[in-house]
């Protein structure tokens, strides 16, 4: 979980850069969007899941981890919009 945390929190940028091009690629497909959330933690999982052994987690730790890393990288996005509306807000100020 914490790898899944961590990544996030350094490739950010990336991941919600990958998150939008496979929004617009679904969309070219005529699928529907996806939460950018939901794919940004999809998207750190993987990379992860590349880098770490996981040969020792049970299917059960593997859905627990990826939902507490999912919390946290969700709250993580939400503190990051209320940041960015409040600089929005005191630019038209």
């Amino acid at each position: 979980m914490k790898a899944i945390v961590v990544h996030f929190h350094q490739d950010s940028g990336r991941l919600d850069a990958e998150a939008e091009v496979e929004n617009r690629a679904r969309a070219h497909r005529g699928m529907p969007r996806v939460p950018a959330k939901s794919l940004v933690v999809q998207l750190a999982l993987q990379d992860v899941i590349e880098r770490v052994p996981t040969s020792r987690l049970t299917k059960a730790d593997a859905r627990t981890a990826l939902r507490i890393a999912g919390l946290h990288i969700a709250s993580s996005l939400e503190s990051r919009d209320v940041v960015d509306k409040s600089l929005y807000r005191r630019a038209l100020s």
